[in-house]
């Protein structure tokens, strides 16, 4: 079965707001995260749908300047944008995607900012 592979670099316009969404993030990773938690945020309710969803095989990796959420993903899921939507919200500056399409050998790389999208398609050699 063939599947994408994502990588997704969060960069965030204060140190605050990266520990506030790792926070976030590291819970629905351990299965900690409360549902009083997950009905009254909205960034818990949209990663915890797209972590136990859309992704799989995923993880963290922390940074003192950004996040890193690898995850894989079917070949039918298009972009995170609803996750990174709420993410803009809460001091969200820059998100780059990179997607290597297993089903074709191609990787994309998908830069937003500002809630704006940019593309970028790379072919491998």
């Amino acid at each position: 079965m063939s599947q994408n592979s994502n990588t997704l670099l969060l960069f965030f316009d204060q140190e605050a707001s990266l520990t506030n969404c790792l926070r976030i993030f590291k819970k629905i990773e351990e299965g900690t995260l409360e549902q009083t938690e997950e009905k009254i945020d909205s960034l818990a309710s949209v990663a915890t749908h797209a972590w136990s969803e859309d992704w799989f095989n995923h993880g963290i990796t922390e940074s003192s300047k950004y996040l890193r959420i690898d995850y894989d993903s079917s070949t039918h899921y298009e972009f995170p944008l609803d996750v990174l939507e709420e993410l803009f919200k809460r001091g969200l500056k820059l998100a780059c995607l990179e997607v290597f399409y297993d089903q074709i050998g191609e990787f994309g790389q998908f830069y937003f900012m500002d809630k704006k999208n940019h593309f970028q398609k790379s072919i491998i050699p």
